[in-house]
């Protein structure tokens, strides 16, 4: 319940949290990788809150991201440019991952929502979310709406579409079978994110 009070200071805020706002606060701490793990992990269990109904206060959009969602997206944005990055977003996603695989309450149920909106709105990083899905596929199978479609996402990243597999082939065909030659993996656009 600590968190109930700071989250609604956070509703009038709206979209204006976001990595570049925070970048100043956490600056200082970017090379403690210790402190930004347990910034991180007080607030993956801090269970979003309902807005208060006032006639200050905006309404917030229907379907929209809690603020504390948003405010964690942001957070989780400025660690992918910090030193070992990789590392430290990794940690950060089987953290939530931990909590949703627990499946007990509403808390559960939110890690597992922001997993989601993390890997549809955040920054693109297949070296952080592809070696994680067996870890997710263990976690979160059977779990949530969210964890469900969070899974059937990554899946579908891991698996090469049968067209790309195919223009592979044709082109290793037109090169031969020369000795010590490998074609380059591609990038099949945006992974994540979108």
């Amino acid at each position: 319940r600590h968190s109930s009070d700071l989250q609604q200071m956070l509703w009038p805020l709206g979209n204006a949290v976001n990595a570049a706002l925070l970048k100043p606060l956490l600056h200082g701490m970017a090379d403690d990788q210790g402190r930004l793990i347990t910034l991180w992990t007080c607030l993956c269990v801090w269970e979003p809150q309902p807005q208060l109904q006032d006639s200050v206060t905006p309404q917030w959009p229907h379907g929209a991201a809690s603020p504390v969602h948003k405010l964690m997206l942001a957070v989780f944005t400025l660690f992918s440019h910090f030193v070992a990055a990789n590392d430290l977003c990794r940690t950060c996603l089987l953290t939530l991952a931990t909590i949703a695989g627990t499946r007990s309450g509403h808390v559960a149920v939110a890690a597992a929502e922001l997993l989601l909106l993390l890997h549809r709105e955040g920054p693109l990083l297949n070296a952080v979310w592809m070696p994680l899905l067996p870890a997710f596929e263990h976690l979160l199978a059977d779990h949530s709406q969210a964890a469900t479609e969070l899974l059937a996402r990554l899946r579908t990243v891991s698996a090469p579409s049968p067209a790309l597999s195919q223009a592979r082939s044709m082109r290793m065909s037109e090169f031969g079978s020369s000795p010590g030659f490998s074609m380059p993996q591609t990038n099949e656009g945006r992974l994540f994110g979108g």
